[in-house]
Parts: C-alpha cells; structure tokens; sequence
C-alpha cells in the first residue's frame, strides 16, 4: 500500500482558501513529513512543515487555508502556488486568499476580486480593481453621462497595461478625463459624468458618481486581500481622552502616566445592502489607511456596529470607530484645531494610473489642498457680524451658495440662523450644521 491523496485539490482552477480546510491522505508508513510550500519552482518558501501520525491507515491534515492566508498577507500576495507535501507525495494547485465561503459556482476567472460589482465613487476619490492574471490585460472604459443639452450621451475608450498585470488604480477624475476626451462621433460630448463601467474580458464593476460634500476615503485589503478603494458618506465625531494619576509630592499635587487618545466615530448615511458589505470587509480587513489630502494614514478599527436587515422600508446605517495607532495623530500639514480628518479632497500622489495611449506612468496635475476649519470658528465669524461667503447644504442634498451677506441672529434651540445679503437686502435662514464652506475654508463639524 502506499500514500494516497484521498481529496487532493483541483490543479486546474484556483482554490479558494476558504474552501481548503483539509486533506485526508491514506498510508501504511508509520508517520508522515508535512510541507506546505509556496511557489516551489521559484521562492520555495515553506510556509508550514511538521510531522503527523496516522490512525488506522489515516491522516487527516486541518486548517490549511488559514495557514496560507497568513502568509499571503504577510508577503500582500493574492494568489500564487502552493505544494502540499505529504512525504514524497504532493498535491499542487494554485491557491487564492479569501475569507469567505463564497458559493460553488463562483469562478474568480470571471470576476473582479471586488467587495462589490458596483459602489458609489466621487470624483476626488480613488478606484483599484485587482483580478488574477490572465496574459495582457486590456481595460475597456464606458463613461454615461449628460451633454451640455442635459440629454444622455456616453463615451468609450480601451487601454491595454502591461502583460501579466494583475491590479488596477487609478484616480476617478483621471478616468473621467481620459473616456470623456474621445473624439465624439456620433455621440456628444460628456459634459456631466453619471456612471461608468471598467470592463477586462468577462469581468466588469460598476461605478456610480455622486457629488456628496462629506465622504472619507478608506484604503483596505478586502477579503481576496487586494488593495480596495472605498467611500463613506456620513459623519464623524471625534472624541479626545486624557488620563492621568495625581499624586502629593513635598506637599505639591502633581501628576504622572499621563497618556492620550483621540478615536474618531463614523456613522454612515443610508446604505443599501451592497453598500453595506462592502463596509463590513472593511471593518473585518487587518489593513486599513484612511486617504486624506497629502497621505495615506494607517488606522486601527477600535468598535463597531454592524446590524443590517433585509426590509425594504428601510435602509441600513452602520457606525464604527477608528483611531491612528499613535496617542494622537496629527499630520504635518494640520493644525491643533483642524485635526479632524479632510476627506472631501484626495491625493492622486499614491496612485500610478497608465498611460492608456504608452503605457507609461504619467503624472497627474498637482491640486493646491484646501484649507478647513472647525464649525465652531465658523460660527464665531458669524457672530462677529463679519461679511462672508458661505457654501450650504439644503437637507436634499443640494448646494447653494451665498456671497456678501452677514449674521443677523442665531436660535440656540433650534440651531438656525437668520443671514442678510449686504447686496440684495434678502434675509435667509439657514443651520449652521449645513455649512460646509465659509470665505475659502471648507468646514467641518
């Protein structure tokens, strides 16, 4: 008799590591030497070995995928292959991370490696769509939008990076850009951008663009552990704790270990039940940087709630607290009061889009960051009776802009304020929650 494989996996499709929890091999040797090795024809790197001792014929090795997805992260691979040694017998396959029991007939050679088939994406934030490699990868853009007459137009273009790329980033303004720059034909020109779809062969993502004032951009490992680009509409609370000891020394009070923390509550506006998974990936990713306007800021997901339901009167709202893994993280470019993050701008430093037309790295335009404030230094202007302008988000979602005008009075109770147009005389009211501009600071609560 000799050592058999009794459920060895399929060497011809990736195998997810969700799905790879166990192998039984049959042998009359009195033990056996276990290798799992990774890429063994190139980096021969042996993630796990030890030596297993059969009962009654009978091995049964447990837990592999979890063996493998801890060394994919650490080497921030999606896939690559892997050799399970039992002995001189070996079963090899190619393995992809992924920690989630996905259904039998999902097939990652037809599919983005994606929380979502579709999100919701601004036009300052940041997309990346990873897949497995597949030879050369050309990407077909379609950009919906509206013309300059307010009728539906849309425009298409094809890139190709290069061959055996595996992964895709690029700035959403960027790809707007580069689709609404095709010559025209028989369509018109894009004026508005609504929608736009990447498509590389069978796959394909769908990507909404709204204009929402308040959004934070996440970068995240999801559960294929490939870098993932996510926007939160909602709002943030921080909340900044000191602690201290005190003690009486030589008849003076004083106090030591004095530590600090600063934790920032997200609760986030409606989600559908797309929105919402895509979120709990986040929440459950090892890997997560917050996307402010010059850096990318490694976070910590401290607390969570996450309770959706399926009903179709309502919509789901999730809150999750983060904090940087310092005390309290201020970058450089913030001042003590204007630490709260600015996530309504975002750099396209960190990303590489290519050249669709040479598949070159090229660089795209610097933008000068805007400068914000905290509401309560915009109320203070205000209520010094200054001439200012100010940008004001109506509860629909509309932006309305008011230039030259000054404060007339503010309701504590109610949180409104009467504002009058030096110009026109016109007096408004308005809540100070919805200001989200005043002269050229953004503002934020």
């Amino acid at each position: 008799m000799s050592t058999v494989i009794l459920n060895p996996p399929s060497p011809d499709l990736p195998v997810l590591t969700s799905a790879l929890y166990s192998l039984r091999v049959s042998t009359d040797r009195p033990k056996l030497t276990v290798e799992i090795v990774r890429s063994p024809a190139a980096a021969h790197d042996i993630i796990f070995s030890t030596t297993l001792y059969p009962f009654d014929g009978i091995v049964e090795f447990t837990d592999i995928g979890t063996l493998i997805e801890e060394r994919f992260r650490a080497l921030g691979l999606m896939s690559d292959d892997i050799e399970i040694r039992f002995d001189d017998v070996a079963a090899t396959f190619t393995a992809l991370h992924c920690e989630y029991e996905l259904p039998a007939d999902f097939d990652p050679a037809l599919s983005f490696l994606c929380a979502s088939g579709h999100t919701i994406v601004h036009t300052g934030s940041a997309v990346s769509l990873a897949h497995l490699p597949d030879g050369p990868a050309t990407y077909r853009v379609r950009l919906v939008g509206f013309d300059a007459a307010g009728s539906l137009t849309s425009a298409e273009r094809t890139f190709t990076r290069t061959p055996g790329a595996d992964h895709l980033s690029f700035a959403v303004s960027d790809i707007i850009g580069f689709a609404a720059a095709t010559p025209a034909g028989d369509n018109a020109p894009v004026e508005k951008a609504a929608y736009f779809t990447v498509s590389h062969g069978r796959r394909q993502k769908l990507f909404y663009i709204v204009d929402h004032p308040f959004y934070l951009t996440f970068r995240f490992r999801n559960i294929f552990n490939a870098v993932e680009y996510l926007d939160i509409v909602g709002t943030v609370s921080r909340k900044t704790i000191f602690d201290r000891e005190t003690a009486v020394c030589s008849d003076r009070f004083t106090q030591y270990n004095r530590t600090s923390e600063r934790t920032y509550e997200v609760q986030t506006a409606p989600l559908t039940v797309a929105q919402a998974g895509e979120i709990e990936q986040l929440i459950g990713s090892r890997d997560i940087s917050l996307c402010t306007s010059i850096e990318e800021c490694p976070v910590i997901i401290t607390d969570h709630t996450l309770e959706a339901d399926n009903s179709d009167d309502t919509l789901t709202s999730l809150k999750f607290t983060f904090r940087f893994p310092g005390s309290v993280h201020v970058s450089p470019w913030m001042k003590w009061e204007d630490s709260c993050p600015v996530a309504h701008t975002y750099s396209h430093r960190n990303l590489q889009p290519n050249s669709p037309d040479t598949g070159t790295v090229r660089k795209p335009p610097s933008t000068a960051m805007k400068k914000a404030i905290h509401i309560s230094q915009a109320r203070a202007m205000l209520d010094r009776g200054e001439r200012v302008s100010l940008r004001v988000v109506t509860v629909k979602g509309r932006l309305i802009e008011f230039s030259d005008i000054i404060s007339l009075s503010f309701d504590r109770y109610k949180g409104t304020r009467s504002v009058k147009s030096v110009r026109s005389g016109e007096i408004r009211t308005i809540h100070d929650v919805c200001i989200i501009g005043i002269d050229d600071f953004d503002v934020y609560l």
